[in-house]
């Protein structure tokens, strides 16, 4: 099994090189190495305004008669942020060598632009021809939702204002911000049974949330926001209420 090594760059700092090497071989039968697996772990991170995330790269090579000098990873943003780092030896299994390395993403070192899908390049140098291969992870911003109270006990057939607020975080500056113009679902589960949409309330200005629903049994309301490209997804918590 291998082992997973992290490399915690500060923010999106560019790392210094690191010689790595994999299986000796002899120069004349080096054409490229092979990359047999390219993956990037977890593949989506919610990076609040204030707590650093972190993920992992790993790649495994088969040398093909060639000697690896260097195996080192190139992110970039959607808002053009970009940044550097080798992935170290973590030892092998006959001709195939595991490398493994990450970055800590510190929200202090981002804008809001720099939310989405970021792209990764992942260059194996060589004797021979390097070998570069793609991968994808996406750094949201996370979000809150809140829900008002509502009455413990309420009339048959009586209208209960459900209300709330959807926010994101904004890591420049360090704060949650209103995230207006967003699909939210209220659902609602009756006693014993489960969660069921109810209708989409559509965020307003500064996030707020309101919406009107007739009480017709008991049971529990929620809101749950299903993300976008740039934000995570968030659930409210529950409020129960006793119809009579």
């Amino acid at each position: 099994m291998r082992r997973l090594f992290v490399l915690l760059a500060a923010g999106l700092s560019i790392t210094a090189p690191l010689a790595v090497s994999a299986s000796p071989a002899h120069a004349l039968d080096c054409v490229a190495p092979t990359v047999v697996l390219t993956e990037v772990g977890p593949t989506s991170l919610t990076v609040s305004p204030s707590e650093a995330e972190g993920f992992g790269v790993y790649v495994d090579i088969r040398s093909d008669g060639c000697t690896v000098s260097r195996v080192h990873a190139r992110l970039t943003s959607p808002g053009g942020s970009a940044s550097e780092f080798d992935l170290e030896d973590a030892g092998g299994d006959g001709d195939l060598s595991y490398f493994a390395g990450g970055l800590e993403v510190d929200p202090a070192a981002l804008l809001n632009t720099d939310a989405g899908t970021w792209s990764a390049q992942i260059i194996t140098e060589s004797d021979g021809s390097p070998v570069t291969t793609v991968a994808s992870l996406k750094v949201l911003r996370a979000s809150t939702l809140t829900l008002e109270a509502l009455p413990d006990r309420v009339t048959k057939g009586r209208t209960l204002t459900v209300g709330g607020a959807l926010a994101r975080a904004s890591w420049q500056p360090a704060a949650y911000g209103g995230y207006p113009q967003q699909d939210v679902q209220l659902q609602f589960r009756p006693k014993g049974g489960t969660y069921k949409k109810v209708t989409t309330v559509v965020s307003r200005s500064r996030g707020v949330l309101k919406t009107t629903v007739a009480a017709a049994k008991d049971g529990c309301y929620r809101l749950v926001f299903g993300g976008s490209a740039t934000t995570a997804k968030v659930t409210s918590r529950q409020e129960c209420v006793d119809v009579r």
